[in-house]
């Protein structure tokens, strides 16, 4: 069985990877089962001056919120493009490079397919810091989507 990680932040990027791992693990169906995992890594927020314990839980079940709906809408675009159905998990860490090679390694993942950049506001990077990171650090191969 192949196992295909797929980091998505909501990013173009993102979207490309998993519209490119889709296409591999459909492509590879018949050799086998392939399951694809589309993960989101929530980075805690910063305690310091948050004023509330409410206001900090309120931040959390937003960010919370918010990587179930991008982690829906993969579930969707794979039933919708690729007739697959894809698990998904929404980690959480210090760093999303670290998070993701960790859950990787974990789960015995054969490949990870992400997006070259994300959100970051830093556009001339040429591989972003979280791609760069894991590139450098996985144990299984890595394919990045521009």
């Amino acid at each position: 069985m192949s196992k295909i990680l797929v980091p998505v932040d909501g990013s173009d990027y993102s979207k490309r990877a998993l519209e490119q791992a889709l296409s591999i693990a459909k492509g590879n169906a018949s050799t086998g089962a392939v399951v694809v995992t589309a993960i989101h890594v929530i980075v805690p927020m910063p305690t310091v001056n948050v004023g509330s314990q409410k206001v900090l839980d309120d931040a959390k079940a937003k960010l919370r919120s918010e990587a179930s709906k991008l982690l829906d809408e993969c579930k969707a675009t794979a039933k919708e493009r690729a007739a697959l159905d894809i698990e998904t998990v929404i980690l959480v860490g210090t760093s999303p490079g670290e998070s993701i090679v960790g859950f990787c390694e974990k789960g015995n993942f054969n490949l990870i397919v992400m997006g070259a950049k994300g959100h970051s506001k830093l556009k001339d990077i040429v591989l972003g810091s979280t791609s760069d990171k894991v590139v450098h650090h996985a144990k299984c191969s890595v394919l990045v989507v521009r």
